[in-house]
């Protein structure tokens, strides 16, 4: 799956295909979000997360801090919907996504089963 810029809403579509309408997972979360007048919300890319780390959150470059109020404290870290998967020469695959932990701006992959922070966003 893609992991750069607007392919978070791609990624969204694709595995809806793949896994069904689950109501209880990331990507389907924002796919159904209806927000104000809005119902194009998607669950971002990591490189879609890491614009807003660099942008709105605690690592943006005009040293505004934090103001997309992100989680920063302990370990909370935010799904993209960008995937990775290992495969192993003695046994199945490992199907993980990739997380951003915006206390530090570090990029991590964790089984989908994970419960961590959620962040839609809208193209615009």
């Amino acid at each position: 799956s893609g992991s750069g810029l607007f392919d978070g809403d791609g990624n969204c579509y694709r595995l809806r295909s793949a896994q069904g309408d689950c109501e209880n997972n990331a990507p389907e979360i924002c796919l159904d979000l209806t927000l104000g007048e809005y119902s194009d919300w998607y669950l971002p890319s990591k490189y879609e997360l890491n614009l807003m780390y660099r942008n709105i959150g605690q690592g943006n470059a005009l040293g505004l801090g934090n103001v997309g109020g992100f989680a920063t404290g302990g370990f909370n870290p935010y799904w993209s919907s960008t995937e990775f998967s290992l495969t192993f020469s003695s046994g199945p695959s490992i199907n993980n996504a990739l997380y951003k932990w915006f206390g530090t701006g570090g990029v991590g992959s964790a089984d989908k089963s994970s419960a961590y922070y959620v962040r839609a966003v809208r193209a615009f």
